[in-house]
C-alpha cells in the first residue's frame, strides 16, 4: 500500500519525485507494482473528519497488505490511527519519507544539507550554461524496531 493525497500542483513537487523513485526502485529491481494498492486521498478528505474512514475502508478493502508506505509524516500517522483502529497492530508494517514521530514505524532519513548544497550548486551550473543537471543524494532507513532491538514483522 503506498497512501498519499492529492494536491494542488504547488504541494505535489516533493511527493511527484517521491513516487516517481518509489516506481523507479521497483522497476530497477524488476518487480512489478499494483497500482490498486495505491491509496489516493484528496486533500479535503485528507484535512476532514472522513480521513480515517476513509484509510480504514482502504485496509479492509485490501486486507491482505503486509505493509504500507507513506509519503509524508501526516499520511504515516493517520495510516497508524486506521490499524489502531482496526486492532492489525501485528500484520502491517510502516514505513515514511518523512520522520514519523511514531514508535511502530521506519523511515527514509534523507541527508537534508547535502541535499541543499547539491541543489545550490546546480543552481549555480545552470546559470552559468543551461542544461538540465541531476543529482542522487543516497538516503538512510531509519528502523525503529533494529535500532530499539523492539521485534516486529520485518520489514
Amino acid at each position: 500500500m503506498l497512501l498519499f493525497e492529492k494536491a494542488s500542483v504547488l504541494q505535489t513537487n516533493s511527493r511527484m519525485g517521491r513516487t516517481i523513485g518509489f516506481e523507479q526502485a521497483y522497476t530497477d529491481q524488476g518487480i512489478s507494482i499494483d497500482k490498486s494498492l495505491w491509496c489516493h486521498i484528496l486533500l479535503e478528505i485528507l484535512r476532514s473528519e472522513q480521513a480515517l474512514d476513509y484509510v480504514i475502508d482502504f485496509l479492509q478493502d485490501y486486507s491482505g497488505i503486509s505493509a504500507a508506505f507513506s509519503l509524508t509524516e501526516e499520511t504515516v500517522r493517520l495510516t497508524s490511527a486506521a490499524i489502531s483502529r482496526l486492532n492489525d497492530h501485528s500484520n502491517i508494517d510502516l514505513l515514511s519519507f518523512d520522520i514519523p514521530h511514531l514508535s511502530d514505524a521506519a523511515y527514509v532519513q534523507q541527508d537534508e544539507r547535502e541535499m541543499a548544497q547539491t541543489a545550490v550548486k546546480l543552481l549555480r551550473e545552470q546559470m552559468e550554461v543551461f542544461i538540465l543537471l541531476r543529482a542522487v543524494i543516497p538516503v538512510q532507513l531509519i528502523n525503529f524496531y533494529l535500532a530499539t532491538g523492539f521485534h516486529h514483522n520485518a520489514i
